[in-house]
């Protein structure tokens, strides 16, 4: 796979060991399983591996072969759930979820304390009310992140296969800034890798 390096945890893992890093709300789309059967599935190593092929060869273009030089996503993927969740905070425009200590606990805990310093500097002004909770804030803005970068990159081949490592996006949403490609590469810039937000498998339900 031309353009993958190991390094690379997040997005290597998920091609190679896909069973166990795909969001388990994708798994239904490449075999069927049954919910309460997986983890005991993947115990199993001759199934495990047949899953991951069956998966693995649905996940990747046909030939096995490709490149990633210019993929956006690609370059960004270590920070793509920071990302994601900080471009969905900025399109809401809720300041409650900005400044209210409940809502803001949870966001630093998950994009880490400087990164939600520098994300204050981006803020304009807003007045949308909250419409989840605390305990749900960082789902919800995933999940709206993921339908911005749906929408913004559908094209792009490592967002093809890293969008199944999220939960599904909403099927719709008003985009609030006209230029989320540009503030999406300043944040990229911006932001630090969270070391309390390393790849975990299945981490968001």
């Amino acid at each position: 796979m031309n353009g993958i390096k190991k390094n690379e945890v997040s997005f290597y893992s998920l091609i190679e060991n896909p069973i166990e890093y795909i969001h388990p709300e994708w798994i239904s789309k490449f075999i069927e399983l049954p919910k309460d059967g997986i983890q005991k599935l993947i115990k199993e190593s001759n199934t495990k591996r047949k899953i991951n092929k069956v998966i693995r060869n649905q996940l990747t273009p046909s030939g096995g072969t490709y490149t990633l030089h210019g993929s956006f996503v690609y370059q960004a993927i270590g920070k793509l759930d920071i990302i994601m969740v900080c471009v969905a905070l900025l399109d809401i425009r809720c300041p409650d979820y900005l400044f209210i200590s409940q809502y803001r606990e949870k966001i630093k805990y998950f994009i880490g304390e400087q990164n939600l310093t520098q994300l204050t500097f981006y803020w304009k002004n807003g007045q949308s009310e909250p419409n989840t909770s605390p305990e749900d804030i960082i789902k919800h803005l995933t999940r709206y992140g993921v339908t911005i970068f749906e929408t913004l990159f559908p094209d792009d081949l490592a967002w093809k296969i890293a969008k199944y490592y999220f939960p599904k996006g909403y099927t719709k949403i008003t985009l609030s800034n006209s230029d989320h490609i540009s503030l999406i590469i300043q944040l990229n810039k911006l932001l630090f890798k969270n070391e309390n937000n390393t790849l975990q498998k299945n981490k968001i339900e």
